[in-house]
């Protein structure tokens, strides 16, 4: 059985991931279409959500600390992206990186759901070894 907090972390990997493609949408909508920014600054408020939600749940769910680092950067990451247009005015240069990110957040994203992925379908070897480990441990 998958402890409730893998299957949130499962759904909350596929929520940052459909976020992050929203958001090249609702730039495309501002681009191409007319529409304001406004749709663009939300979705950035939901990918900084999500990508926290996932810190928060690397550690209930108890992932080992590859993932926790992979998801450590992807937050980091989410982080700088809101920082980057922030810099057009001084330093455009490294503002032109903004896109650059989004497609880094985007493949950390991936890299997530498919560890996200693993954690669902090997639940079993993961609690045999948290027994094992549980079982070993002298009592007090």
């Amino acid at each position: 059985m998958v402890p409730l907090s893998r299957r949130v972390y499962l759904w909350s990997a596929r929520a940052f991931l459909a976020s992050v493609v929203a958001q090249v949408f609702f730039i495309g909508l501002y681009l191409f279409a007319g529409f304001d920014l406004g749709l663009h600054f939300l979705g950035a408020l939901i990918v900084t959500i999500v990508a926290l939600e996932l810190v928060i749940l690397a550690f209930a769910a108890r992932l080992d600390t590859r993932s926790k680092q992979w998801i450590g950067l992807l937050f980091v990451l989410t982080i700088v992206q809101g920082i980057l247009p922030g810099l057009k005015d001084s330093i455009s240069f490294v503002a032109a990186l903004h896109p650059v990110n989004a497609l880094v957040l985007f493949w950390l994203g991936l890299v997530v759901l498919r560890d996200a992925h693993a954690y669902e379908r090997a639940p079993a070897a993961v609690s045999q070894n948290e027994r094992a480990a549980s079982a070993e441990a002298p009592s007090a």
